[in-house]
């Protein structure tokens, strides 16, 4: 239960930052998006394992939906011109 809570409350907060910081400078958009990055590949390295030492089998969609945000960030923190 207690990790069901963390991955909702980190998925949470982290879409709370960004809806604060939307109107904000590129700078700050560069910093957060850098900061999502880094953040999520962490999250899919420690996924990761949690699945090699056995994890119930919703982690690998916890894991899908890490992967999948992490994409995303890493595709516009590559692609985008500021």
């Amino acid at each position: 239960m207690l990790t069901a809570r963390l991955v909702g409350a980190a998925l949470i907060g982290i879409g709370g930052v960004s809806v604060l910081v939307r109107n904000e400078s590129a700078e700050v958009f560069r910093s957060l998006l850098k900061l999502k990055v880094i953040w999520s590949i962490s999250a899919i390295v420690a996924i990761l394992l949690t699945l090699y030492e056995g994890a119930p089998a919703l982690t690998w969609g916890i894991f899908g939906i890490f992967v999948m945000f992490s994409g995303v960030w890493w595709y516009y923190w590559k692609n985008i011109n500021f």
